[in-house]
């Protein structure tokens, strides 16, 4: 499965949202930032109304209740909490279920699985960054690729079934090198003039 991430493109949020409506693409992914965690501002609250795509929220921001208060409303499919700068992971996932929102946890390429294993029975996702948060156009850190394997592993043997998610270093040459659930591609795609011929080059 798809989703497209607009926090680069050359085109205007807006206009981004409208061409990713009309191709084949499973979700709209959406980057929260607020200053504190990376140095961008990007909270596209208004522009994402216009999405036809069911909304991946991840919310890579210091004060995550606010952002989660203020998405919610927008009935998405999932919030993603960044767990490096969430203090209430475990209420504010089960806010999420309570709220019947899927929720799951973002960890950056320096973080270990390990860390997070805890909270993964109330996991619908489990975010891999594959690269250093913020900053779309880098190349995939294939460090992080260990991590899928051991995600597996957990599954096969605890029986959980959340999904895994791969976001950032996603092209047409990194596609196949990653055994995740889903796959988040930015500007492989939202810099180019055809997003759906760059979505078929993904072989998704």
């Amino acid at each position: 499965m798809l989703a497209v991430s607009i926090l680069k493109n050359k085109i205007g949020t807006e206009n981004a949202i409208k061409e990713i409506n009309k191709t084949s693409a499973d979700f709209l992914h959406v980057d929260v930032l607020d200053k504190t965690y990376v140095d961008e501002v990007f909270n596209p609250l208004k522009e994402v109304e216009a999405s036809t795509k069911p909304l991946n929220i991840h919310i890579m921001a210091e004060h995550q209740w606010f952002f989660v208060y203020k998405y919610s409303k927008l009935n998405p499919e999932s919030i993603i909490l960044q767990y490096e700068l969430c203090e209430d992971v475990g209420f504010l996932l089960n806010h999420l279920r309570f709220r019947g929102i899927k929720c799951g946890l973002a960890i950056e390429p320096n973080t270990k699985i390990s860390d997070i294993v805890k909270y993964i029975p109330l996991l619908d996702y489990v975010l891999i960054l594959g690269v250093n948060p913020g900053k779309g156009g880098q190349e995939l850190q294939r460090k992080v690729l260990y991590k899928f394997d051991i995600l597996k592993r957990l599954k096969e043997e605890e029986g959980y079934d959340f999904k895994t998610i791969i976001d950032g270093g996603i092209n047409d040459k990194t596609i196949n090198d990653v055994k995740a659930d889903i796959f988040v591609c930015g500007s492989f795609i939202t810099m180019s003039d055809n997003y759906q011929k760059q979505i078929e080059k993904l072989g998704l």
